[in-house]
């Protein structure tokens, strides 16, 4: 009987012992997510920025072109 006791009681420990280890995992594997995506986050930003000078600057040069035709006209 005290040997069934002592194997249940391992078994318990190991499945804990497993449980930690995937809790540890998960846990690692959403840091490792949370920095790579805070890591691409700058370049994502420049681009963001680059695209948005380069539509204002579209957009003034057609709204000059839009005046200099409506002089013209």
């Amino acid at each position: 009987m005290a040997k069934k006791k002592q194997d249940g009681l391992a078994l318990l420990v190991m499945e804990i012992t497993i449980s930690y280890i995937m809790i540890l995992k998960y846990i690692m594997q959403i840091i490792s997510d949370v920095v790579s995506y805070v890591h691409g986050l700058p370049k994502m930003m420049e681009f963001g920025l680059e695209e948005a000078i380069m539509l204002h600057q579209g957009l003034f040069y057609l709204g000059k072109r839009v005046r200099v035709a409506s002089v013209l006209l």
